[in-house]
């Protein structure tokens, strides 16, 4: 969801966002510790990438890999942690 301009922002009361509170509290300490170098969006598409990739076992195709190409995303003013 992109409300004015931010990013990533999370409403819980929205039905399309049920059950990601557990994943959000999950990595909520890799996004407190570098809240001053990346948004919380950024982390959470980081998060994604690094998941999908680790989600491939064996049999790799040559190359396939999943990188992080945008760094920028912006949160919300007044957001809170999640």
């Amino acid at each position: 969801m992109n409300l004015g301009g931010c990013d990533g922002c999370i409403d819980p009361t929205d039905s399309d966002n049920r059950g990601l509170d557990e994943a959000i509290e999950a990595i909520s300490y890799i996004t407190d510790k570098y809240k001053e170098s990346y948004s919380r969006a950024d982390m959470w598409a980081l998060a994604t990438l690094v998941s999908a990739d680790l989600a491939i076992t064996g049999g790799r195709p040559e190359g396939l890999h999943f990188p992080m190409r945008y760094i920028g995303r912006k949160d919300c003013t007044g957001a809170d942690s999640k």
